[in-house]
């Protein structure tokens, strides 16, 4: 009997460890999903900044 609760004790370890790292990498992912879109907007800035220069250039 000892032996079934020490396995079940360490898949209870397991398990808790693997939801943590589960809820960790969600974590993560969400993060980079934010870091994606800062960026792409931050691209989108840019190019917004960009085009309205040569648009002042080419008139002015």
């Amino acid at each position: 009997m000892d032996v079934d609760n020490d396995q079940k004790n360490k898949a209870e370890k397991l398990d808790k460890i693997y939801q943590e790292y589960s809820k960790n990498l969600l974590e993560l992912r969400k993060q980079q999903d934010q870091i994606i879109s800062n960026f792409i907007e931050a691209l989108k800035q840019e190019s917004i900044k960009e085009l309205r220069r040569k648009f002042e250039t080419s008139n002015g």
